[in-house]
């Protein structure tokens, strides 16, 4: 025979709960949500490449920018304001690229994804900003020159 239908008390509803499906008792709706963020992986090296040299720029610059700050006409009680948010710059951008690598060593999908190619985009953007002047300048040299040789050999 059947046995007779009763209601399930709110303890025993969520021990159920817990014994089908552990994630959905944890989290509720958000156990079952899909990613939907969107991989960009070229936008994200960019983004890495730019905050990266900025924060190398700004951090190397230090003493200039705030002899600049100085000299600049904002009221002297601004001055100090002004280069407190050039620190906390400086200290958010390495707090968030932080948080970054650990996203990009611990995420899957899309989200890891990003992350990744903006640590990449970041060590990219570091060995940009230390690589010297000069290799720049003789690597400028070079690709001009080889454009000019391709360009007279076309016309010839």
């Amino acid at each position: 025979m059947t046995q007779p239908f009763r209601k399930l008390g709110a303890k025993e509803f969520k021990r159920r709960v817990r014994r089908v499906d552990p994630a959905y008792a944890l989290f509720g709706e958000a156990a079952n949500r899909n990613d939907t963020t969107y991989r960009r992986p070229g936008l994200s090296w960019m983004f890495g490449v730019g905050w990266l040299y900025a924060l190398a720029y700004v951090a190397t610059q230090l003493e200039s920018l705030s002899a600049q700050i100085t000299k600049s006409p904002l009221p002297q009680g601004l001055h100090f304001p002004a280069q407190a948010l050039v620190v906390i710059f400086l200290a958010v951008s390495v707090v968030a690229l932080a948080a970054q690598g650990l996203r990009a060593l611990l995420s899957r999908g899309a989200r890891g994804a990003n992350a990744r190619a903006l640590a990449i985009g970041a060590l990219c953007g570091l060995a940009l900003f230390a690589t010297p002047t000069l290799w720049l300048e003789e690597a400028r040299n070079f690709a001009l020159d080889f454009i000019a040789t391709q360009k007279a050999a076309l016309l010839s």
